[in-house]
C-alpha cells in the first residue's frame, strides 16, 4: 500500500514537471481556459472590414474589390477611408489595413471554406447592431486560430523570461499574469490586429537579443539578426507606423560592444569586420522589406508612399487623424493615469517592473535599451495623434505591442521578492502585489464577459437621459469596473451604479425614461454573455426596492 501523500512531496513534484515541461504545463492551461471562455460573437470594427477583404480574397482571387462587388461592402464606404482605400485608377476598393493584414486574417475563413462554404460578405446590418454576422463555426474557427496564436506567444514569452532570469516558477509567474493579470486577455479572445502585433513584436525582440548576445561573445549567429529583421518587417507591413522601429533595429544590431571596450569604439569595429555578413542578413532584407511595401502600396493605393490612411482625413472640415505635438502631453498624462488608458491599470506588471528597472539597466542595457527605445519612438508618435485614444477600443491598444516586453524588469521583481518571501517586507510586498494583480484578474473578467466594446453601447443607452454624471462615468471609469456593474445589475438584481448615483438629480421625465433603459439592458443581445459554450442565464426581475449597492 503506498503511503499518503506528503504535501511537501507532491509540490516538489510539481515543481520537478514544471522544471521539465514548464510550456507544456503553462500551454495545457491556456487552453483549457481559453477553450471554455472562447468568445461567442466576432471582434467587431476593422477586423470585420479586414475579414471582408480576405473573403472577397478567397472567393474572387483578387485584394482589390470592383465597382460591381462594393454594394456588398457599402456598410464600410458610408465613412470615406475608415475602412477602405478607393484606387482611382483601377476602380478598386482595397483594404486600408493592407495586403499583409488581409493575408493574416485568411486561414480561419479558408478552412471554412472548405468544410462549410463561405458568408459571400461577412458584413454587419446597417445600424451596425447585428453582433451574430458570422456563423457559429466560422467564431469557432476563428477563436481556434487565436489559441493557436496564443500558444506562439507564451513559447516566446517564456523563452523571453529566461533569457533573463532561470528560475522556472519566476517565469511561470510572469507569463500566467501575461495572460489574464492583464488586458492582454482581451485580445488574444478578441479576433484583432493586435495579437499578431504582439507576436511579431516578442519574436523580433527575442531574436534581436539572441544575436547581440551571441555577437558580443563572437559567435554570432547571424540567423537570428534575419529573423528579427523578418519580423520588424512584419509588424511595418502590417500597420506602417512600425516603420519607426527599423531605426532602432539597425542601431542596436550593430551596438554589440565587447566587455571592458567602449561602446562606440567597439561598434565601428564590429560593423568594420562584419560589414558583408551585416549588409546580407541586416541590409538586404530591409530593403527587400521597403521594396516590397513600396510595391504593394503602389499597387492597391496608387502611390508607393500612401499607407492607406490618406482617404480617411477627405472631406472633414476637421480631419478626423492629425498630428500634433499639442496633443502630447494629454496623451502621456492619459496613458498614465487615466482610468480607461492608462497601461498600468491595463497591464499592471508594467507598475511592478518598475522596481526591477534599475538591476535590469544596471544587467542588461542593450537588451532592455532596445525595448524601451523600440516602445518610446512608437509612443511618441502615437501621443501626437488626435486620436491617441484609438478611438472605440479597451485600453491603450496601440501600445499594446510592446507591454508584455517592456515589463520583463517584472522577473527582477519577482525575484526578489521571492528571495526574502520569508521577511516582513518580502511578505507584505508579495501580499500587495498578489492582490492588485488578483483584482485586475477581476476585472479581465469583467470585461470578457460581455460582447467586444459593448462598453460603448452601454453608454449609447443612457444618452436620452442627458445627465453629465452618467456620461462622465462612462468616459472615465475602467471599463472592467463598468462591465462589473453592469453583470451586478442584469445577473444579480443589484443597481446599475449610474442610475441610483444620479437618481437625486434626476428630473421627473428623466425618472420616467429609466424603466425601458433598464428593459433593453436586460433585454438586448448586444449585452448577452460572451461565451461560445455557456447560456445566458435569465435575468432576475428588479424593481422599486433595489437599494443602492454603493
Amino acid at each position: 500500500m503506498s503511503p499518503p501523500s506528503n504535501p511537501v512531496h507532491l509540490t516538489r513534484r510539481i515543481g520537478d514537471y514544471l522544471n521539465r515541461h514548464e510550456f507544456l504545463a503553462i500551454a495545457t492551461l491556456f487552453l483549457i481556459v481559453n477553450f471554455i471562455t472562447m468568445p461567442k460573437v466576432a471582434y467587431r470594427g476593422d477586423p470585420m472590414a479586414i475579414r471582408c477583404a480576405a473573403a472577397h480574397l478567397i472567393q474572387k482571387h483578387s485584394f482589390g474589390i470592383g465597382l460591381d462587388k462594393a454594394s456588398a461592402i457599402q456598410f464600410f464606404l458610408d465613412d470615406r477611408g475608415a475602412f477602405f482605400f478607393f484606387n482611382e485608377k483601377n476602380q478598386q476598393y482595397f483594404s486600408k489595413w493592407g495586403m499583409v493584414t488581409t493575408l493574416l486574417f485568411t486561414p480561419p475563413l479558408v478552412v471554412d471554406q472548405i468544410f462549410f462554404g463561405i458568408n459571400q460578405t461577412y458584413v454587419p446590418s446597417k445600424d451596425g447592431k447585428n453582433l451574430n454576422i458570422y456563423n457559429k463555426q466560422l467564431v469557432f474557427l476563428m477563436n481556434l486560430y487565436n489559441l493557436g496564436l496564443g500558444l506562439v506567444i507564451i513559447w516566446y514569452l517564456l523563452k523571453l523570461s529566461h533569457l533573463f532570469i532561470q528560475s522556472v516558477p519566476v517565469a511561470c509567474i510572469f507569463t500566467l499574469c501575461s495572460l489574464y493579470a492583464t488586458f492582454l486577455w482581451y485580445y488574444l479572445r478578441g479576433q484583432s490586429l493586435e495579437i499578431f502585433q504582439v507576436l511579431f513584436f516578442l519574436g523580433l525582440t527575442y531574436h534581436l537579443i539572441i544575436f547581440m548576445r551571441n555577437r558580443r561573445t563572437g559567435g554570432a549567429q547571424w540567423h537570428q539578426l534575419l529573423a528579427a529583421t523578418l519580423f520588424a518587417g512584419m509588424l511595418v507591413l502590417a500597420k506602417p507606423l512600425f516603420a519607426l522601429l527599423f531605426p532602432v533595429l539597425w542601431i542596436f544590431g550593430v551596438a554589440t560592444c565587447k566587455p571592458k571596450k567602449r561602446w562606440l569604439l567597439s561598434t565601428l569595429d564590429a560593423v568594420k569586420a562584419d560589414w558583408k555578413h551585416y549588409a546580407l542578413w541586416l541590409g538586404l532584407p530591409t530593403l527587400m522589406i521597403a521594396l516590397i511595401g513600396a510595391a504593394l502600396n503602389q499597387h492597391q493605393f496608387g502611390s508607393p508612399f500612401e499607407s492607406g490612411y490618406g482617404q480617411m482625413n477627405i472631406g472633414f472640415q476637421v480631419p478626423p487623424i492629425r498630428y500634433s505635438i499639442s496633443f502630447l502631453p494629454k496623451a502621456i498624462y492619459g496613458f498614465l493615469f487615466h482610468q480607461r488608458y492608462s497601461m498600468f491599470w491595463h497591464y499592471p506588471l508594467l507598475l511592478f517592473a518598475l522596481f526591477g528597472y534599475p538591476a535590469f539597466l544596471k544587467k542588461y542595457p542593450l537588451e532592455i535599451g532596445f525595448v524601451v527605445s523600440a516602445f518610446l519612438a512608437v509612443f511618441i508618435l502615437v501621443s501626437c495623434m488626435s486620436i491617441w485614444t484609438s478611438d472605440w477600443t479597451y485600453g491603450p491598444r496601440y501600445l499594446l505591442f510592446a507591454l508584455p516586453a517592456l515589463s520583463l524588469p517584472f522577473l527582477e521583481t519577482l525575484n526578489f521578492l521571492i528571495q526574502r518571501f520569508k521577511s516582513a517586507v518580502g511578505l507584505t510586498c508579495s501580499a500587495i502585489i498578489a492582490v492588485m494583480l488578483l483584482y485586475s484578474v477581476r476585472l479581465q473578467v469583467n470585461v470578457n464577459s460581455i460582447p467586444f466594446l459593448s462598453s460603448y453601447e452601454l453608454a449609447g443607452v443612457f444618452a436620452p437621459i442627458h445627465l453629465q454624471y452618467i456620461d462622465d462615468y462612462f468616459l472615465n471609469t475602467n471599463v472592467g469596473v463598468v462591465a462589473g456593474d453592469f453583470l451586478a445589475f442584469k445577473y444579480h438584481g443589484k443597481p446599475f451604479h449610474p442610475i441610483e448615483a444620479a437618481r437625486p438629480n434626476l428630473s421627473a421625465q428623466q425618472l420616467e425614461a429609466i424603466p425601458a433603459v433598464e428593459s433593453l439592458l436586460k433585454g438586448s443581445p448586444l449585452f448577452e454573455s460572451n461565451y461560445f459554450f455557456f447560456q445566458d442565464p435569465p435575468a432576475p426581475a428588479t424593481g422599486g426596492e433595489m437599494t443602492p449597492s454603493r
